[in-house]
């Protein structure tokens, strides 16, 4: 029998839960009649078949009188025959208004009574899972409690055992591993080009700007001194590892493109000066020498202030230096560096000031196997050696800054594991909101250690989860630390209901008559089932986020589905047995913290000196959400002005979810407060290139898929229409031009001895010559900087495959096996504009050149691919979960109409959700769309339990709402609470990921609250279908004891007793929560 709970747990086992509807979700069908009594009505059926009952006969319309449906539904609750009654009206329609009943019965017509049969139907199934449940954990409970202390064990054991797969954890840190698709062309590309051309090199950059960010100019000769003293720095630094020691001219340690006898790359404003100290010194004019527009770096390549200087101001365009620099260019056969080109051809003028100036050292990256996460070891030690000495640096000219690869995955690293503390901290908040909420002002009834024994539970699964999926070799990454919050947020609410069903029981199941075994039987029966639908929901959601082809979303929901299921088994189990020992720890009256101490207190005694214990004082928590809340926003004004509010966030929402763009970066892995994010911040305001932000470099290929090879010199065609293609691609930027290493071939066989020998169309004659000339282009000034972007065979061949086929070769030479060729795109602002400059340079290149295998690639291509894929696979994820939670609130709540409702909030939650992004300034990631697919398991919870609520109650559909939220109010209240506890600690983390999702989940609970418990009521009062049968049949039994009582039937004492619990009866479930 249902009771009222003590004041003890007012805030917390008043409505500890979304899932404190645990009871009735599932027992439309079954809980017209309950064994005890509690549940059953007193409708009779007469000999006619028409219902009858004894209620106040002062009916004015709001409450229906229950006909012949409601013994159509007590027969299908206890599976007797139907009764068949031919006359017998259906009150579907007549609950949707409020007008009086006349008391006639009519036939209804023939469709009514076809709707009638099924959503009859639909509870029944639903009735017949809830008792399957209820005897199902019912076993399980039985068993634990008669061997609790075994149980404990064996659960402890299990779950360390199961921790122990942690030993063969696999944490992936590759952010292109984890964030792209593995299965696109970009990866196939990357593949090829790294298997011929090698890893991209390394670059370390040293940055000078003015004091203290004054702002001032860096153009003077301390600045530039102070910058020859960092390389003279970083060129004689020598560092020790494993038994050798190197310097950055070693040819283990920097990058040399024109071979292992050319210079190492390393561009800055001292190329001006030959890095000679004297230079700088007797220079009187920094100014003209920075304008020299025929400037070239080490390797010959035309040098222009914006790609060594930050922030450069320039005066009037001057038409002779664009003239010159243009002529430079083109006797070079080169377009130089992206940001000097893009200066030389659009005629700037000269340089009056700069704001900082940029050293770039290019290193070596012969790393030791696939993905960002191996590292060259030699390089790498060299760069542990000397961010140190950069950040130490102190001038009296210039601040120096450094960015290091090797520093800015150091420092991601870092971040991930500061941020460790977090989870603790969630941990103990929770246990400590715990130990407040099962905590009483009674030795004896106060249950506080309780909370330690459910974290250490959902601590149990926690670890049993990740355990077991490391096991599997599922890859552990950032984001699934998050998950350990979400499973503690999830376990304490499952632990908050139990307690609940507990308090319940306790008057039915007395302690010192009843059993230890049956008590506990019983509170599990009540409970499991709200634990059960909650577990249902969450457990689907991160099923379907399994499809996802992003490995970080595809293994987090991996691990949350596990862990949600072994939460459920380890708070059925561990938890229950903590919780049988807890039933002898009171017959046994001992107390609370200290259990091998038996109390004297008496049942009204308290804690408190002065103070009696009274368990039946509603809470504050009840009050407000119970009492208030349903005043308000169900008054007319209340109801116009929650609509309202409503349909603005919703709006908002709509426009966030169009706005809202797809972006990644890297950046943000590294959390504020951090040395490399001052060093970004530097980058981006002094730095910006003259492309534009949005402008990206990519590599453009040639292949050699044939065997024997293709013979280039039968397919120059392609290679010119590679540059023809380019050059007309609305994506690939002008400035600088694209100059492919074949044009600025031809262009110096038509300036060398070779002139007269050329065809009409200014090529070699033949393919030995074609060969022949190149290696001499490639040695010579103009083709030096092309040497790594043409390759050859390694072997002289004696055949080769031209258009007509295979061909027998005049003599036996290498040939050109692959080639390379750098160009920009233009200034891409957003991601569906990076996505169409990716696929027009793929179609527009293969179209060019198809013999030749012609692609682009670049390495942010990765992430391109994944935007289309996240997008289309969190669509489809969150579509499916949607569909699959409709069908199963249709089950649970055997109900069209309230069923579509609860589906549209959680619509529009999502919508909201998404919109939330854009106003947040967050955008559609791989990070941000897990909680899209979470957001639909998690505020599912907060509407159902309203909707099922209101189904549970009778009267006018104004009343039921208020009923619903003054029963259920504070139990969905705290479901949202407890999960935001669990993630408040990430307010405070520093890492991207942390962050997020704090964000995100603090508005999932926000959202879901709102909607459920104002938005939902509110539509609940306009367009609520009629209550189930069994709802009328306990409101005609209260009635019944109500007028039995008024004709003294019944003392007072007794008849007191019994109108609080029929009260309780007509709560919408079993377990009553004040």
């Amino acid at each position: 029998m249902a009771e009222s709970l003590p004041t003890g747990v007012a805030l917390g086992c008043s409505g500890s839960s979304r899932r404190v509807a645990s009871d009735a979700m599932m027992m439309s069908a079954n809980q017209a009649v309950s064994p005890n009594g509690s549940g059953a009505g007193t409708s009779t059926v007469n000999g006619k078949g028409n219902a009858t009952a004894n209620v106040n006969g002062n009916n004015n319309g709001d409450l229906p009188l229950p006909k012949k449906d409601d013994a159509i539904s007590n027969a299908a609750a206890t599976d007797a025959p139907l009764p068949v009654d031919k006359t017998a009206k259906d009150d579907d329609h007549d609950d949707h208004d409020d007008h009086d009943h006349d008391g006639e019965e009519e036939p209804p017509p023939p469709r009514q009574n076809k709707r009638r049969r099924r959503r009859f139907g639909i509870r029944a199934v639903g009735g017949a899972v809830d008792r399957g449940l209820i005897a199902f954990f019912g076993a399980i409970a039985r068993a634990v409690a008669q061997r609790p202390v075994a149980v404990l064990a064996v659960m402890g054991a299990l779950g360390l055992l199961m921790g122990a797969g942690l030993a063969r954890i696999n944490v992936v840190t590759d952010y292109e591993v984890l964030y792209t698709p593995q299965k696109n062309m970009a990866f196939k590309d990357r593949d090829y080009v790294e298997q011929r051309f090698g890893y991209e090199p390394l670059d370390v950059k040293v940055y000078a700007v003015g004091k203290g960010g004054s702002n001032s100019s860096v153009l003077t000769q301390p600045a530039l001194l102070t910058l020859l003293d960092v390389y003279h720095l970083m060129a004689n630094l020598t560092v020790s590892f494993n038994g050798s020691s190197f310097s950055l001219v070693s040819p283990r340690i920097c990058y040399r493109p024109g071979g292992p006898r050319s210079p190492c790359s390393v561009e800055s404003p001292l190329d001006y000066w030959g890095y000679s100290e004297a230079a700088i010194r007797s220079d009187t004019d920094l100014l003209a020498t920075i304008n020299n527009p025929r400037a070239v770096n080490r390797l010959g390549q035309p040098l222009s202030p914006e790609s060594v200087f930050g922030l450069v101001t320039r005066g009037p365009p001057l038409a002779a230096a664009a003239a010159a620099i243009a002529g430079n260019s083109s006797s070079n056969g080169s377009a130089g560096n992206a940001s000097g080109a893009a200066g030389a051809g659009s005629g700037m003028g000269a340089v009056v000031d700069v704001k900082a100036m940029r050293l770039t050292v290019w290193l070596q990256n012969n790393r030791e196997g696939r993905g960002s996460s191996s590292v060259d070891p030699y390089t790498q030690a060299w760069q542990k050696a000397l961010v140190p000495l950069i950040k130490a640096y102190k001038s009296e000219a210039v601040d120096v800054y450094v960015l290091s690869p090797w520093d800015e995955n150091d420092t991601s690293d870092n971040a991930i594991y500061s941020d460790v503390s977090m989870l603790m901290a969630g941990y103990l908040l929770l246990f400590l909101y715990g130990l407040v909420i099962l905590s009483k002002p009674h030795p004896v009834e106060s249950r506080a250690y309780m909370g330690l024994v459910n974290v250490v539970s959902v601590g149990l699964a926690a670890l049993s989860a990740y355990g077991l999926c490391s096991l599997v070799g599922l890859g552990f990454s950032l984001v699934s630390q998050v998950l350990a919050l979400l499973l503690l947020g999830l376990g304490t609410d499952d632990m908050l209901v139990t307690m609940a069903a507990h308090e319940e029981t306790a008057r039915e199941y007395p302690l010192a008559t009843s059993s230890m075994v049956d008590r506990v039987v019983a509170t599990v029966s009540r409970a499991r089932r709200g634990v059960i639908v909650a577990a249902l929901t969450n457990f689907v959601a991160f099923c379907t986020g399994i499809i996802s082809e992003l490995p970080a979303l595809r293994d987090f929901m991996i691990y949350a589905a596990v862990g949600v299921i072994l939460v459920l088994v380890f708070q059925s189990t561990f938890f229950v047995a903590a919780l049988a020992l807890d039933v002898r720890r009171q017959r046994a009256h001992r107390y609370d913290t200290f259990c091998c101490v038996v109390s004297n207190a008496g049942p009204t005694d308290s804690c408190c000196p002065g103070h009696k214990y009274d368990g039946n004082r509603p809470g504050v928590a009840q009050t407000v959400i119970g009492q208030w809340l349903p005043m308000i926003i169900l008054h007319p004004a209340g109801k116009l002005a929650v609509l309202a509010l409503t349909l603005t966030v919703f709006v908002f929402g709509v426009i966030g979810s169009v706005r809202v763009q797809q972006n990644f970066d890297i950046e943000w892995f590294i959390p504020n407060g951090f040395y490399l994010k001052d060093v970004y911040a530097l980058r981006s305001a002094y730095f910006t290139s003259a492309l534009g932000k949005g402008a990206l470099p990519v590599g453009v290929y040639t292949t050699n898929p044939a065997s024997p090879p293709l013979d280039y010199f039968y397919y120059q065609d392609e290679m010119q229409a590679v540059t023809a293609s380019l050059k007309s691609n609305p994506y690939v930027s002008s400035a600088p031009p694209v100059v492919t290493w074949y044009d600025a071939y031809l262009t110096w066989l038509a300036n060398s001895t070779h002139a007269a020998n050329l065809t009409a169309q200014g090529r070699p004659p033949s393919s030995p010559l074609f060969h022949a000339w190149l290696h001499q282009f490639l040695l010579a000034s103009q083709g030096r900087r092309f040497t790594t972007d043409v390759l050859f065979t390694r072997d002289t061949l004696t055949h080769a495959t031209t258009p007509t086929g295979v061909a027998q070769l005049e003599q036996r030479y290498k040939m050109v096996e692959a080639s390379r060729t750098l160009c920009f795109t233009t200034n891409l602002n957003d991601s569906p504009q990076e996505v169409s400059a990716m696929h027009s340079m793929r179609a527009s290149l293969a179209a060019a050149a198809p013999a030749l295998g012609a692609f682009p690639y670049s390495f942010p291509f990765l992430f391109f691919e994944g935007y289309a894929v996240i997008q289309r696979d969190t669509i489809l994820a969150v579509a499916l979960c949607a569909a699959v939670v409709f069908l199963l609130m249709l089950l649970l709540l055997g109900d069209l109409v309230v069923s579509v409702l609860v589906g549209l909030m959680v619509a529009m939650i999502d919508i909201e959700l998404m919109g939330f992004l854009y106003w947040a300034g967050l955008s559609f990631n791989a990070v941000t769309s897990i909680n899209l697919i979470l957001a639909i398991g998690i505020a599912v919870d907060y509407s159902a339990f309203t909707a099922y609520s209101f189904l549970s109650q009778v009267g006018t559909r104004q009343e039921r709402a208020r009923k619903a939220l003054a029963h259920l109010g504070v139990a969905v209240f705290n479901g949202g609470f407890t999960m935001f506890l669990a993630v408040l600690p990430l307010a405070l983390a520093k890492s991207f990921i942390f962050q997020t999702f704090f964000k995100m989940f603090s508005m999932i609970v926000l959202l879901g609250l709102w909607h459920g418990l104002c938005t939902l009521p509110v539509l609940l009062s306009f367009m609520g279908t009629p209550p189930y049968e069994s709802a009328l049949e306990r409101h005609e039994q209260v009635q019944r004891r109500i007028e039995d009582s008024k004709h003294g039937e019944v003392s007072g004492d007794q008849n007191k007793m019994e109108w609080h619990e029929s009260k309780a009866q007509d709560a919408p479930m079993v377990q009553t929560m004040v």
